[in-house]
């Protein structure tokens, strides 16, 4: 996206009452941010408020100056940015229904590398947590499984998981809960300046979006959101990493949790998300990469696969999974243009037939 559409994506993104969701639908009846402000009057009557909203936006011209204040803003101190219509936004994200539209980042990132893990946890942690979150990262990393690591940068298990990365040599994503022009907590300063070498902070907030409580809760849905799994170190009966939990179980992607003495506060949440079916219980590594099937696999410059014998159909899903690696169904559905009943027919005589395999999430690879 060009610096004249991302002015307007950000002016859009800053209207009060439009969220993600109706971003993206503006934008795709619109064909393009800048459309949104120029042809506002063709959105639906359903539309009306917001188009009211767009109109007076234009009129009062307050908002347009905050956006180019942003751009300034981010060509200033090398922000990166990428938008939900880009090649590059990361796949898994981009298969939630409430993805953001647009993300800022400072720092390096493989978006969509193999394997994504997000560990969450209670600011409070024990010694049995910080000890278990340092000792899981690093059989992760001696396993060659080289995942990414996610989390929010708070006190307690997020920051001994990006610490835990940051010594293991993996890169880490500390996604924030406000624009890049702060950092909270700033006691991890020096810690955010390590994670920008050796991975990226990100956030969905522009440096003048306000910090306030519930941004908490929108940036968890992003933790969730980029990973394949997320895992609950320790957590009270209530608290942020249970509705990351909660969040991630909704976009079917497998949530983990580490057990505890069932006198311990900080157990209690886990324990929970165990008893009623909402997490596996882990107790090593092992755990992880036997629900998620993951394994360390020599490197593939590409798979070479004998389209002989198949069908147009299966080259073309063939190709998009090969391409990625693994890919999410709906990734495959959206790129092959196929209904999600054609399609959900045809991965599984596929996978019937060895082509593929299903892994945890609605995720696919291709078999060589």
């Amino acid at each position: 996206m060009n610096k004249d559409q991302l002015f307007y994506l950000i002016a859009l993104t800053g209207i009060h009452g439009v969220g993600c969701v109706l971003a993206r639908k503006m934008v795709e009846i619109c064909g393009t941010p800048e459309g949104v402000f120029r042809d506002y009057k063709l959105l639906p009557s359903s539309y009306n408020n917001l188009g009211f909203k767009i109109h007076q936006s234009l009129k009062s011209k307050e908002l347009l100056r905050k956006a180019e204040a942003e751009i300034s803003f981010i060509d200033k101190h090398e922000i990166q940015y990428v938008d939900y219509w880009s090649k590059d936004f990361p796949l898994r994200l981009k298969n939630t229904y409430d993805s953001p539209v647009l993300l800022y980042y400072k720092g390096e990132i493989n978006w969509n590398k193999t394997a994504f893990v997000s560990v969450v946890g209670t600011r409070k942690a024990t010694e049995y947590g910080k000890t278990f979150c340092h000792a899981l990262i690093k059989d992760l990393a001696v396993q060659g499984i080289d995942p990414v690591i996610v989390s929010g940068l708070a006190y307690g298990i997020d920051i001994e998981a990006h610490v835990a990365a940051l010594d293991n040599g993996l890169q880490t994503l500390a996604v924030l809960a406000h624009g890049l022009n702060t950092l909270y907590p700033s006691v991890h300063r020096k810690r955010a300046a390590q994670i920008i070498e050796q991975g990226a902070l990100i956030s969905e907030f522009s440096s003048f979006d306000p910090f306030e409580r519930q941004n908490f809760l929108k940036r968890n849905r992003i933790i969730a959101g980029l990973s394949d799994a997320t895992l609950v170190v320790e957590s009270a009966n209530s608290g942020g990493a249970l509705v990351t939990a909660d969040i991630a179980n909704s976009y079917d992607r497998e949530v983990f949790a580490l057990p505890g003495n069932i006198s311990s506060k900080y157990s209690q949440g886990c324990n929970k998300l165990i008893k009623t079916h909402k997490a596996h219980l882990v107790e090593s590594y092992k755990d992880i990469l036997y629900h998620l099937q993951w394994q360390k696999e020599p490197k593939q410059q590409k798979l070479s696969l004998k389209f002989d014998n198949l069908t147009h159909d299966e080259k073309r899903v063939l190709e998009i999974i090969a391409d990625a690696e693994k890919a999410h169904f709906d990734f495959i559905c959206r790129e092959a243009s196929f209904s999600a009943a054609d399609l959900s027919v045809l991965l599984l005589n596929m996978e019937l037939n060895s082509l593929i395999k299903s892994l945890p999430g609605n995720v696919y690879k291709a078999l060589s």
